[in-house]
């Protein structure tokens, strides 16, 4: 019998290819998002016509897990836009920081009320884990964190090294460094 894994996953990373290789390979219990824009009130934003779409509408229209099947799919859609919002309005890379600790905390907070169905194992991303698979390992489950970055410090210094290259400006160099992909 092949082990079952619930995939916990912030944002659209490679167009949801961890959850849907696990679904292809029959190992999904069930995978939990922020927003995608097959659930909820985001599918509604299809029916805008094209000239009304803002690129932000266009950028959640495009967080579609191609070939899941619904029923395996929940996404905290009301938590997704908060974390939008909140994002969107930053000021500071410290008040960034203390959105995505919020953020990664109460993911987790969300997932584990739910439970854990007869999954086997989790596997979650740096970031938005750490409770979840703290809940999951005292239940005896596997446990999966993928690091998708370098540290911060590793980060920084890769950045600074790329700025010197392209001679990025101070305000293009802030830009950089306090970008989020979700």
């Amino acid at each position: 019998m092949r082990m079952k894994y619930i995939v916990a996953q912030l944002g659209a990373r490679r167009h949801y290819a961890i959850p849907r290789m696990l679904d292809d390979a029959g190992m999904l219990e069930h995978f939990y998002t922020d927003i995608c824009a097959t659930k909820g009130w985001p599918q509604l934003l299809r029916l805008l016509p094209q000239n009304l779409r803002t690129d932000g509408v266009q950028r959640l229209l495009g967080r579609v897990p191609l070939g899941m099947p619904s029923s395996l799919i929940t996404s905290f859609t009301q938590f997704g836009w908060t974390l939008s919002s909140r994002l969107r309005h930053m000021k500071t890379r410290s008040e960034m920081f203390e959105i995505l600790l919020w953020a990664g905390e109460d993911f987790c907070r969300k997932l584990i009320q739910r439970g854990l169905g007869n999954a086997d194992g989790v596997y979650t991303f740096n970031g938005a884990g750490l409770e979840l698979m703290q809940y999951a390992r005292s239940r005896g489950l596997r446990t999966v964190m993928e690091q998708t970055i370098a540290p911060m410090e590793i980060e920084r210094q890769l950045l600074a090294e790329e700025q010197k290259i392209f001679r990025v400006g101070k305000s293009q160099s802030l830009m950089m460094n306090m970008s989020v992909r979700t």
